[in-house]
This record gives C-alpha cells, sequence and structure tokens, in this order.
C-alpha cells in the first residue's frame, strides 16, 4: 500500500501547484498591458490583429451557438487557433533570424581581418589535421580525395597560406 498512497500523494500536490506565470493564451485574451510584445512589422501587425478579432468574433459566436453546433464550432476555433500560433511563433522567428542576421554581419565588420595570431593557429590546426589524416587507411584517404569536399578542403588551405600551389 506504501506505493499507492505515495503516488496519490504526489497526485494531490502536482495538481495543486499553480503555473508561475500565466498562459500565453490567457494572456492574449486579458488586459492588452500583459500580452508578450514581440516587434513585428505593421502588415504583420495588421495581419495578427485581424486574426485575433476574428477569433474573439468567434468565441462570441460559441457562446451563442445552439449546444448541437458549439462542439463543431469549437473544433473550428482549436484549429484556428492553433494556426493563429503558428503565424505568431512564424513572425517572432523571423524577427529574430533578421536580429541574428545583423548581429553577425556585425561581427564580420568588426572582426580583424587577416589577423597573423589568427592564421598562425589555423595553420597549426591544419598541420594537425594533415598527421591525423595520413595515420587514415588508404582506402578511406582514396575516398576523401575523389570527393568534393577535398576540393573545398584544399582550396581553403590555400586561401589561408596553409597548402601552396603545386
Amino acid at each position: 500500500m506504501g506505493f499507492n498512497d505515495d503516488m496519490e500523494r504526489y497526485m494531490r500536490n502536482r495538481n495543486r501547484a499553480k503555473p508561475a506565470e500565466p498562459s500565453w493564451w490567457s494572456k492574449m485574451f486579458s488586459d492588452k498591458k500583459q500580452i508578450p510584445q514581440d516587434e513585428f512589422t505593421p502588415d504583420e501587425e495588421l495581419e495578427l490583429q485581424r486574426m485575433e478579432q476574428e477569433l474573439k468574433q468567434d468565441a462570441t459566436r460559441i457562446a451563442r451557438a445552439a449546444p448541437e453546433e458549439q462542439e463543431h464550432l469549437k473544433d473550428e476555433q482549436e484549429q484556428k487557433v492553433s494556426f493563429y500560433q503558428r503565424v505568431r511563433r512564424l513572425f517572432a522567428k523571423e524577427e529574430r533570424l533578421e536580429d541574428e542576421y545583423e548581429q553577425v554581419e556585425q561581427m564580420k565588420q568588426s572582426a580583424p581581418q587577416n589577423d597573423p595570431a589568427v592564421s598562425e593557429d589555423f595553420r597549426t590546426l591544419a598541420q594537425i589535421q594533415l598527421k591525423w589524416f595520413d595515420r587514415l587507411p588508404t582506402r578511406v584517404k582514396e575516398e576523401f580525395k575523389e570527393s568534393e569536399d577535398f576540393g573545398k578542403y584544399k582550396d581553403i588551405l590555400k586561401r589561408r597560406g596553409v597548402a601552396k600551389e603545386r
């Protein structure tokens, strides 16, 4: 009986735990000040607002519908809500990608070009790789030389000044 008592206690305590923060969906229909704000373009904002209005109208339509229609309307509403959430995540993801792209561009511009220490580190790294490549079986070395990766590898080594043109 010990296991059942422990499990029952666990389940009771688990059900009592309240989430520390309200769900995104409850924030959506609560006070506008609590909605997590993302920076969307004006077109994206308009589309999201249009979808939100449509969801609110559907919610009132469900409340007014006959009980036999409500189940069908609730299923439709769930699909629309799911679609709305996917669109919102897509817009947010697009925004994050644009921000990350800008950060990468800034890093490229601020990165030191042709730093001798970096070139020397790269040269040492390439030498270590070549030592380990020599230890590979002949069959594997031949496969690598025939692959398109080998051409890329040689080009990078030549650009960095590690390998020389023969």
